[in-house]
C-alpha cells in the first residue's frame, strides 16, 4: 500500500509514497503523483466532506471513515461534530485531512 502525503493542483492530484512493506524500508520507497480519482481510501482515514449539492450542511465537516456500505457504494462517515449523525458519502465527495485540527478544550470561565 501507499501513504498519501498531500494534494497538489487544487486537489486534482495527490502525492503518495510507497509501496510500504513490513518491516518498513523507507529507502526502497518512492514518491509518486497520481490523479485524485485513482486514490483508494481505507477505513479510519480522516476526511472532510466537499462538493455535496444536496446535504450541503455536511460540506466542510471533518470525520473519519468507519465502514464501506457495499449496496450504496460509499463510506460511512462519522463526524467530529456529534450533532451530525453518521452518513454514507461517496468517495468523490471526500478529501483526506492531512493535518487534523486539535479540538479546542472547554474553558472554565469561573477560574
Amino acid at each position: 500500500h501507499f501513504e498519501a502525503l498531500r494534494y497538489t493542483k487544487a486537489g486534482r492530484e495527490c502525492v503518495v509514497r510507497g509501496p510500504i512493506v513490513q518491516p518498513r524500508d523507507e529507502d526502497s520507497e518512492q514518491t509518486y503523483i497520481i490523479p485524485t480519482e485513482q486514490l483508494v481510501f481505507g477505513i479510519g482515514i480522516p476526511v472532510v466532506v466537499t462538493g455535496l449539492r444536496y446535504s450541503t450542511s455536511l460540506n466542510g465537516k471533518i470525520g473519519d471513515l468507519r465502514s464501506w456500505v457495499e449496496e450504496a457504494g460509499c463510506f460511512m462517515v462519522h463526524f467530529e461534530d456529534e450533532k451530525f449523525a453518521p452518513r454514507p458519502v461517496r468517495q468523490e465527495y471526500l478529501k483526506i485531512v492531512f493535518e487534523v485540527p486539535e479540538l479546542e478544550e472547554a474553558t472554565d470561565s469561573t477560574a
